[in-house]
């Protein structure tokens, strides 16, 4: 898979400061705004529901930054390191995950993040399920929804009431059943005030979006504008040159692509721990 990992090296070359820099101040601009919506008046809080897991549920769907049993985890944990420092560097605090098509496992990294950054006393984090044709956040941790987000996007529900809480610093937003329009759904007024809807309920340190891949449908380019940055997550085995080229491009117009994930590796000794490098 070398054409794949000269692919990485070759845009992390072109994406120059300039560029992350323009993005990055047009993304401290938005977050002053969910700063003055989480100060609004008259807003009415209440906690999120709790609910259990099942920590050998979530073994079999290969979720190793709950229980840490699998050296598989040390990996997040690197990568929650960069994620975090990244983030606080430049004042972000939406991140997006995506990657080029389906099967790269981009859910499964999103979910093994947010508990690897959860386990930080002073993180609190938001995972929200936003592939609406192809949800699988709640399968994999074998949670039943109540109040999808896509109840929320129609106007049927409040964010609040799509909240679930599964550890004291993790909080999820999950769905269970494919969104029609989800396009329309995601760019309409509910997709765009996400976020700070999300900020004004519980407060955040960050929100993970767990998008669909890029290259299946225009969801995910069409919410990228309303986050702070994200990176792409790779199939060592069936991502194609051309593919990652593709999602770069339309990533980097869009908000800050702050790197990739290398998942599935077949060379274990350059990707870190296990399946997983970046």
């Amino acid at each position: 898979m070398e054409r794949i990992r000269e692919a990485l090296n070759k845009s992390k070359a072109t994406q120059t400061s300039s560029e992350m820099g323009a993005l990055a101040t047009d993304k401290t601009v938005q977050h002053q705004r969910l700063q003055e919506t989480e100060s609004t008046p008259g807003v009415q809080l209440s906690n999120p529901i709790s609910v259990p897991i099942d920590s050998a549920h979530l073994e079999k769907s290969r979720i190793v930054s709950y229980l840490m049993k699998n050296v598989d985890h040390v990996a997040f944990n690197l990568l929650r390191t960069k994620i975090l420092q990244t983030m606080t560097e430049n004042s972000w605090h939406t991140l997006a995950i995506s990657s080029p098509n389906s099967g790269a496992g981009k859910t499964t990294v999103a979910i093994n993040l947010a508990f690897s950054l959860a386990r930080q006393r002073n993180v609190k984090v938001v995972l929200v399920d936003m592939d609406l044709q192809r949800p699988t956040v709640a399968k994999k941790l074998g949670i039943d929804v109540s109040k999808p987000i896509g109840q929320y996007l129609l106007g049927h529900v409040e964010i609040l009431q799509c909240l679930v809480t599964v550890s004291d610093n993790l909080v999820l937003v999950l769905n269970d059943s494919p969104v029609s329009g989800s396009s329309e759904l995601l760019l309409g007024q509910r997709g765009k005030e996400l976020s700070s809807k999300i900020n004004e309920a519980i407060s955040p340190d960050i929100i993970i979006y767990d998008l669909p891949p890029m290259l299946s449908s225009d969801d995910a380019v069409g919410f990228l504008p309303f986050v702070d940055c994200g990176f792409v997550v790779v199939d060592d085995g069936s991502s194609k040159y051309s593919e990652v080229e593709q999602c770069d491009k339309q990533f980097s117009k869009a908000t800050n692509l702050i790197g990739h994930v290398l998942n599935k590796c077949s060379d274990k000794a350059n990707s870190g721990y296990g399946n997983y490098g970046y």
